[in-house]
């Protein structure tokens, strides 16, 4: 149910993505909002933008992917349970789950245990069905912030999570 650096909005979503446009302006209001109701992350966005987004604060500057991977680090939990974020949550799932879908696919064809990951949390907590296009965007969120993130980080097609820039292959 939930749901990088490019600093040029009109890079902002990979071809392909154009329907998240809608999606991302309401993410970057998420941004705004949490800026406005949460001193702790008003300070994490000063630090991500400090250290990965070229010292730029303003959200309508940055891609969905700098925005997905700002609010994993904040921590989907406090996310999914801070009032002021509830209207966005639709549309930050919308904006993030061809991202997640991309890279859960990425993953599965570069590492056996990301596979393995994989498998086991679909059949453990989504009935079995692995193709992950078939999984509502909370369920995918979850599970990079269980397994993908503190797991798997290192790995290159999770970078985009960490440093919120696109891959570039």
């Amino acid at each position: 149910m939930v749901k990088g650096c490019s600093n040029n909005k009109e890079t902002s979503v990979n071809a392909g993505m154009n329907s998240t446009s809608a999606a991302h302006q309401k993410v970057v209001e998420l941004v705004k909002m949490g800026q406005r109701n949460s001193p702790q992350w008003k300070a994490m966005w000063i630090e991500q933008c400090g250290e990965y987004g070229n010292g730029i604060h303003d959200p309508t500057r940055h891609t969905p992917m700098f925005i997905i991977a700002f609010i994993m680090k904040f921590g989907l939990a406090d996310v999914v349970t801070a009032p002021w974020a509830t209207p966005y949550l639709v549309n930050l799932g919308a904006l993030a789950k061809p991202f997640m879908v991309a890279t859960i696919k990425k993953g599965q064809s570069m590492s056996e245990t990301w596979k393995e990951g994989w498998s086991a949390y679909s059949d453990s907590k989504l009935g079995g069905t692995r193709d992950p296009s078939r999984h509502d965007a909370g369920s995918l969120m979850e599970f990079f912030d269980t397994i993908g993130i503190p797991e798997f980080s290192s790995e290159p097609w999770m970078q985009p999570y960490i440093t919120g820039q696109e891959a570039t292959t």
